[in-house]
C-alpha cells in the first residue's frame, strides 16, 4: 500500500478542516491527538466491535488512523457521532477529520475539503447462474 501519498493528503486534508484563523495540523501535533469522526453504527469491514471479550474497535478505518496517527506522532482519538451529522461535527472543530462512507458532492465541498478516495464501492447484481429471469442489469 502505498501510504506516503495518503498520508500527504489527509494532512492536507486535517489542515483545511476548520477556519483559516487556525491551523489544525499543528493542533494536532501540540494536543498529541488526532482526533477524528465515524459512525460506528456503519459496521465492518470499516469500523465496528470486535467479537472478543475485548469489545475494542477494530476495522480498516480504526487501522487506518491509527497508521496516519502513528505517522504524524501522535495518538488516534475516535470520536463516535451519527452518520448523519459526521460533517457538522467537523464544522464545530469537535474533530479534526471524519471518515465514513461520506460520498463526494459539490454540496459537502463548499464546507470541507476531502482526500483522495480510500475505498470505491461500486454496486452489484448477483443472481442464481441458472436463473434465466435475470441476465442482464
Amino acid at each position: 500500500m502505498r501510504v506516503f501519498p495518503l498520508l500527504v493528503a489527509t494532512i492536507l486534508a486535517i489542515s483545511g478542516c476548520r477556519p483559516a484563523t487556525t491551523d489544525t495540523l499543528v493542533d494536532v501535533t501540540r494536543r498529541g491527538e488526532l482526533r477524528w469522526g465515524g459512525d460506528e453504527e456503519g459496521g465492518g469491514p470499516y469500523i465496528f466491535r470486535s467479537e472478543d471479550a475485548s469489545n475494542r474497535l477494530t476495522g480498516f478505518e480504526v487501522d487506518l488512523f491509527d497508521h496516519i496517527g502513528t505517522s504524524l506522532n501522535v495518538k488516534s482519538d475516535f470520536k463516535q457521532a451519527q452518520w448523519t451529522s459526521l460533517l457538522n461535527e467537523l464544522g464545530t472543530g469537535n474533530v479534526d477529520c471524519v471518515c465514513n462512507g461520506i460520498e463526494l458532492t459539490p454540496e459537502r465541498l463548499r464546507t470541507a475539503i476531502a482526500t483522495i478516495p480510500y475505498f470505491v464501492y461500486e454496486l452489484h447484481c448477483f443472481a442464481r447462474t441458472e436463473d434465466a429471469l435475470i441476465n442482464d442489469w
